[in-house]
Formats: structure tokens, sequence, C-alpha cells
């Protein structure tokens, strides 16, 4: 056996690597304000502000999770979203709450949702 010829004498160890693709759908079809669409997409604007920047990451998480449902009854978990129909004018939304102030609201249609807003409740 020779040494240093690749095949002759040695193993040559390979890695094996997973390589994944993922198709991304966008469960969230269109947003009704400025705020909603910024603080989606990380944007640090005048629209943005609007919303305490403390609230940002946690309304992030909650876009995020809106974004990769496709029931939203899904939204029931964990319970501190208080998922919620809404009634009177706005009986074709749904809302999340972000806190005691904020909620995000939406309007679901075959499992995508549609004018995406988050707004202050007071």
């Amino acid at each position: 056996m020779r040494q240093g010829c690749p095949g002759v004498g040695f193993t040559i160890k390979l890695e094996k690597y997973r390589v994944s693709i993922y198709t991304v759908i966008m469960m969230i079809r269109n947003f009704k304000s400025k705020l909603a669409q910024d603080v989606f997409d990380g944007v640090s604007s005048r629209y943005a502000r609007k919303l305490p920047l403390s609230l940002h990451d946690k309304t992030r998480r909650l876009l995020d999770q809106l974004n990769a449902i496709t029931r939203v009854e899904t939204l029931k978990i964990p319970p501190s979203n208080k998922l919620s129909k809404l009634t009177g004018n706005l009986s074709n939304y749904w809302r999340v709450k972000i806190d005691k102030q904020w909620a995000i609201i939406f309007r679901w249609e075959k499992s995508n949702a549609y004018d995406v807003d988050i707004v202050d409740y007071h």
C-alpha cells in the first residue's frame, strides 16, 4: 500500500451536510399601517417610534407568530397572547394583546392575515 495516495491504503473521511430548502409562505398578506410594516421589518422610522421601543421585540415576535400560522386558533398559545375576536365596527377583526395599552389587530380569511395593524387602545 502506498501512503499519501487517496483511495489506496487509507480512508478519506467525508463530512455529510444536510441542505434544506425552505419555501417561505407569508401568511400576512398586507399591513394596514406603516407602523405595523416598519416594526415587522425592524425599521426604525418615525412611524415605528410611535410604539415604545421596549415593546418592539415582543411585537415583532407576535407578528412573526402571526406570519407563521395557518389557523388563527394557534395564537391562543401562549394564553398571554389573549387572542380574541373583536365586536362592533371591528367585528371582522381579531386581536392579540401586546400589553395593556397596545394590540395587534388583523382580519383572518382563508389562512391569511389581512390589514394587520398595531393600535393604541387608550
